[in-house]
């Protein structure tokens, strides 16, 4: 596998159900997704979107072909190794943000690693350092009602990068935020994409975010129908 290569879909194909009542969600998908780039998932409700996300995030094993990471089949290993997986490599975000109403923001991206076995001190060292990256330095002490949405997703980003994860998913992540807020999550999660060279695929419906990408797939009934590079304007560095 290319060495900018991050993970692969293999002929990747999901059908749910059985007989006259098959719905195939993937049909064949072959993707190879590149360290360092923010790319769109796009396409319409049912067309395959959350299916691949799951199946390359380790998350739903696909009825037949298989997700390639490191020239690794990570279909063919255990429930342990998957779970591994996951927990190591990857990151995951949310539309909700799934945030603790009762804990800081401080508190939401440290009390995890602690559970990962990373020790207390150096746990919320590293947590005030990713919200200082993410721009939330001054809110550490701040909880999810004391913040706008867009803080608060970030504090949910913050809390994915302090895992340091190769792999990045996102679920519409801006679908509930403004223009305004919308933008700064987009072009921090591209930002990090170059910065930490990982691999970051994003599911969305917001055309808003087009010009924050290095490149946009378009699926439709579990196909890859389209698959383009993009120009990028107005982005901060």
């Amino acid at each position: 596998m290319n060495g900018d290569v991050a993970i692969r879909a293999k002929a990747l194909r999901q059908v749910f159900g059985q007989g006259a009542n098959a719905v195939v969600a993937l049909d064949r998908v072959t993707l190879d997704l590149k360290r360092g780039e923010l790319t769109l998932l796009m396409g319409p409700s049912g067309s395959g979107k959350s299916s691949l996300i799951a199946a390359l995030g380790g998350l739903q094993v696909p009825t037949d072909g298989d997700v390639i990471v490191g020239e690794q089949s990570l279909w063919s290993k255990g429930r342990r190794q998957i779970n591994r997986f996951r927990r190591e490599q990857c990151g995951f975000v949310f539309q909700s943000g799934g945030l603790f109403p009762s804990l800081t923001a401080l508190k939401q991206v440290a009390i995890p690693l602690t559970y990962i076995g990373v020790e207390k001190r150096q746990a919320y060292r590293k947590a005030r350092e990713v919200l200082e990256e993410v721009g939330l330095g001054d809110r550490i002490d701040s909880l999810p009602g004391e913040m706008s949405g867009g803080q608060n997703q970030r504090v949910a980003i913050a809390r994915m990068l302090s895992k340091d994860p190769n792999l990045v998913f996102c679920d519409e992540p801006t679908s509930a935020l403004d223009s305004e807020n919308g933008a700064v999550v987009a072009n921090l999660l591209r930002r990090e994409a170059r910065s930490r060279q990982a691999m970051i695929l994003c599911v969305t419906h917001d055309d808003r975010l087009r010009r924050f990408a290095d490149r946009i797939l378009q699926i439709r009934d579990g196909q890859i129908v389209q698959d383009s590079q993009t120009e990028k304007e107005g982005v901060e560095h």
